[in-house]
């Protein structure tokens, strides 16, 4: 009788170790955005994390990283604006956690979940901008632990529509770009052919 009982109370341990303790410790994570609001290529998505525990975030403090990519290409780039209403410029590895907790979006679960929303915007001059059209945008979590991300949202199909200040296929500067006017040279040239008007008219004086 007492060996059965022993042997009772080791199993409700076991259940009670394995169907209480350890669940939690492996939750599943759901990580979700949606709701896109895009004006002038700066998107605003809703932003929905349950599931997360006390190991899923430093100092119960997780950090977040948006990323827009052509529909058929995984090449990333864009902007995610951080806390302090920052922009900060999308980096495939980050190159230490620092960076992340100074830089990155941050916010701090309630009952291991947060709800909020968080704005990314275009980089017309990166190379791996293609122009207007179709892209898809998502969101990377971070634990503030390692430099890599914790997990990956859902993503959402948005439309770009700024004219790229990079040509993606010669990878150099195109005239259209508003930050490299032709003013300044069509300036050079005026002045050039003002120079070469005085030669001719000494050349003339001379005669």
């Amino acid at each position: 009788m007492a060996a059965q009982l022993l042997r009772s109370s080791f199993i409700a341990g076991v259940i009670f170790l394995f169907g209480i303790v350890i669940p939690p410790a492996f939750a599943t994570i759901n990580f979700a955005i949606t709701n896109p609001n895009t004006s002038n290529d700066e998107t605003e998505v809703e932003v929905n994390v349950t599931g997360l525990t006390s190991s899923s975030c430093l100092d119960n403090r997780c950090y977040l990283q948006g990323s827009l990519t052509a529909v058929d290409k995984n090449q990333y780039f864009g902007f995610t604006q951080n806390t302090e209403n920052n922009w900060y410029e999308y980096q495939s590895s980050p190159s230490s956690s620092d960076v992340i907790k100074s830089t990155f979006f941050h916010f701090e679960p309630k009952e291991g979940s947060w709800s909020g929303k968080l704005k990314i915007k275009n980089n017309p001059n990166h190379a791996n901008y293609q122009g207007p059209g179709q892209y898809l945008l998502a969101v990377r979590r971070y634990s503030g632990k390692a430099v890599s991300s914790a997990g990956e949202s859902n993503s959402l199909t948005v439309t770009l529509s700024a004219i790229p200040c990079l040509d993606s296929a010669q990878r150099r500067r195109v005239n259209f770009c508003h930050r490299h006017s032709k003013l300044p040279r069509l300036a050079g040239a005026k002045r050039r052919l003002g120079h070469r008007q005085s030669r001719r008219d000494y050349h003339h004086q001379e005669k």
